[in-house]
């Protein structure tokens, strides 16, 4: 059976039951007027105190998540993570590597000019490297010229370049007689499918050279951009005193 709304009760209708509260719900209310209007001090109400007082004041996660079983079981969890528990991994030791053979380092001048001429091995081999362009022919060149200056005698220079070049004949001005002559001429001809026969005949020509002994001093001038080119060249110089 319906029972009936009762006009002259406390519950008039389904929305009055919602919008009244009981006595023990006002106790806060009571209780901020009694500090004598401390709470006005506090600035604008927040979102939590504007909410309605029949609303929950947590939905029960943040009690479950500042739950100290739970946050046990997180750290027992973070804990047992990894290859062992409780044993850290140890450091890699690092590979000790070959101590590196540093030679004498000396210049150009301790080898030419005085008094370090006089102290320098009786042969001298010098192997220049570096690319094409970089000044290996000039610093050749100016090193038997400082040679010279000093007393000595001219060092012997093979160049790679020196197989390069070709004679061809070109068509001149005479200064005497102003008039076009042919001329042979030396002329820088690089073929890049013949680098490595001249390479050979470079080796060849430098052995013969130390082993003939007729040069005390030799000048190497190559690109040598990779180590084997110029390998067989110094080891055989070692064996031979320079």
């Amino acid at each position: 059976m319906k029972q009936q709304p009762n006009p002259g009760g406390s519950f008039n209708s389904g929305m009055d039951w919602q919008m009244q509260r009981p006595d023990g719900h006002d106790q806060p209310s009571r209780e901020r007027n009694l500090r004598g209007g401390r709470e006005e001090n506090r600035g604008p109400p927040s979102a939590f105190d504007q909410r309605p007082d029949w609303a929950p004041r947590n939905t029960g996660n943040e009690e479950r998540d500042r739950s100290p079983l739970r946050s046990s079981a997180v750290s027992r969890l973070a804990i047992g993570t990894g290859p062992t528990s409780g044993t850290p991994e140890p450091a890699p030791q690092p590979v000790p590597s070959e101590p590196e053979v540093v030679g004498d380092v000396v210049t150009i001048d301790d080898l030419v000019s005085t008094p370090g001429r006089f102290m320098r091995p009786p042969k001298i081999a010098i192997i220049l490297r570096g690319p094409p362009g970089s000044g290996k022919t000039t610093m050749a060149k100016m090193i038997k010229d400082r040679e010279v200056e000093n007393g000595g005698s001219p060092p012997r220079i093979l160049s790679l370049d020196d197989y390069f070049m070709v004679e061809t004949e070109k068509m001149t001005l005479d200064k005497d007689t102003g008039r076009r002559v042919k001329t042979k001429i030396m002329e820088y001809e690089y073929e890049a499918e013949l680098e490595d026969s001249y390479r050979a005949s470079l080796v060849k020509s430098f052995k013969k050279q130390v082993d003939d002994g007729f040069f005390p001093f030799i000048i190497v001038d190559c690109v040598n951009n990779k180590v084997n080119h110029f390998t067989e060249i110094a080891s055989h110089a070692k064996k031979q005193g320079f």
